[in-house]
């Protein structure tokens, strides 16, 4: 009877160590490559934007991000042409619902971002009539134009560890702009966000830096050691 009773006994997990009870874990420094890349490859170089991330961990659930960068697009066509560069930031929170372990740097992030971006850009050569009613066209400038834009964001993606203190990850988003258009003169391209007139989704592909907080663990107990055994599926 004894040793029945005992077999149906639920191991016990161990508590929380004292490292992944504190609030800060560390920050994460990451560098976009991904549509970098892609969007001076697709547009030939015409369109390019850099950005740079930060993230604190929170208890390992809760990340609080900061997205700052820059970007400029040139377009050349028989409707006019356009230049423009301007900076951008997001502001966010990412929540990784993923288990919490003392060993587990991985993170599954959900999150959302309010963006915002300052441009100034240039349009000539527009072309504003009916060719069939005024064969002839008229052109007008819009130069020295300045703007400011701003929207929203739901994200989801990854931070995973690589080797080291490096990391790497990539998100998905999904974006809606809250600023309306400029009529005629609305510009191409927004920076942070794209072509407020094109795709709604964008994906990043980062490489990241970790700098892990220094803090004391709580000292393993026979508990603690029997549990990871089992966990890792040891004899």
């Amino acid at each position: 009877m004894g040793n029945s009773s005992s077999s149906n006994e639920k191991k016990e997990e161990p508590k929380e160590s004292l490292k992944d009870s504190v609030c800060y874990q560390g920050l994460n420094f990451k560098l976009d490559i991904g549509n970098a890349a892609f969007m001076a490859l697709k547009s030939k170089g015409a369109t390019q934007q850099y950005e740079l991330a930060m993230n604190v961990n929170l208890y390992k659930r809760f990340y609080p991000t900061l997205e700052l960068g820059y970007a400029w697009s040139t377009d050349h066509a028989e409707a006019g042409n356009y230049w423009g560069t301007g900076g951008f930031m997001r502001l966010g929170l990412d929540i990784n619902p993923l288990r919490k372990n003392r060993n587990n740097y991985y993170a599954l992030l959900v999150g959302l971002r309010f963006g915002m971006a300052l441009q100034n850009y240039n349009m000539t050569n527009i072309n504003l009539n009916d060719s069939y009613w005024n064969p002839g066209g008229t052109y007008l400038d819009y130069p020295n134009q300045v703007r400011f834009d701003c929207w929203g964001e739901i994200v989801a993606g990854t931070q995973i560890m690589v080797a080291g203190p490096f990391t790497m990850g990539w998100f998905i988003r999904f974006h809606a702009l809250f600023t309306g258009n400029a009529g005629d003169h609305k510009p191409y391209f927004i920076p942070g966000m794209g072509n407020p007139d094109g795709s709604f989704m964008s994906l990043n592909y980062y490489l990241g830096f970790r700098l892990d907080s220094k803090q004391p663990r709580k000292k393993q107990t026979n508990k603690d050691i029997d549990y990871e055994h089992n966990e890792s599926g040891g004899e």
